[in-house]
């Protein structure tokens, strides 16, 4: 995707001097329903991850990702292939690595597909292999899950970094006056006092 179409979103809280600041999902899901501007919206996190192998465990880098976010940037695994949404939502324990992840640990060989990491205890597949210049925003992981935007009705949990990509045609002038428009009126539904804003980068 060429670069002027992609836009970072962050909230906004005047009252409080946050500037660029991580969303809850649930907002998240009210800026992608009401959007006109977006043609998508995705969201992601980075965490750590603990590996455990025969030799030992240690922390590693874990992305968190919407299932949406690959398709949104234009990006598919070099080898193997991504989750779907259905899969996502159904929890199961799949994962992308990183192709500096794949050189490391497995040699740059097929064989990785299908094999199997124990990250935080739990047995997890290898599914695909991300491209060598894969980041997000200037984040990089060495592996990658899904994590599906939940639809959950309370309004915390502001912890996720998001990202969109503008329709064709669209500026990023018109794009922020619509983010304002929803902004104000998230707040004007929203159950206490609030100024929240929304920033298009």
């Amino acid at each position: 995707r060429s670069p002027e179409q992609l836009a970072m979103l962050w909230t906004e809280d005047p009252t409080q001097n946050l500037r660029e600041s991580r969303s809850a999902a649930w907002n998240v899901e009210q800026w992608r329903s009401q959007s006109q501007t977006f043609a998508d919206i995705a969201i992601f996190d980075s965490v750590s991850t603990t590996l455990t192998e025969a030799d030992g465990a240690e922390q590693i880098t874990g992305g968190n990702i919407s299932p949406n976010l690959l398709p949104l940037l234009g990006v598919q695994p070099v080898q193997g292939r991504s989750w779907s949404s259905k899969e996502a939502e159904q929890r199961q324990r799949l994962v992308l690595i990183s192709h500096r992840f794949w050189q490391a640990r497995f040699g740059g060989l097929r064989e990785a597909l299908g094999a199997t990491l124990v990250l935080d205890g739990l047995p997890t597949q290898i599914v695909g292999i991300l491209p060598p210049d894969f980041q997000v925003a200037g984040f990089d992981a060495d592996v990658w899950e899904p994590n599906r935007m939940s639809r959950q009705s309370e309004r915390g949990g502001e912890m996720w970094f998001v990202v969109g990509r503008l329709r064709p045609a669209v500026t990023f002038e018109e794009a922020q006056g619509e983010m304002s428009a929803i902004a104000r009126r998230l707040n004007d539904q929203s159950p206490v006092d609030r100024q929240r804003g929304i920033g298009v980068v």
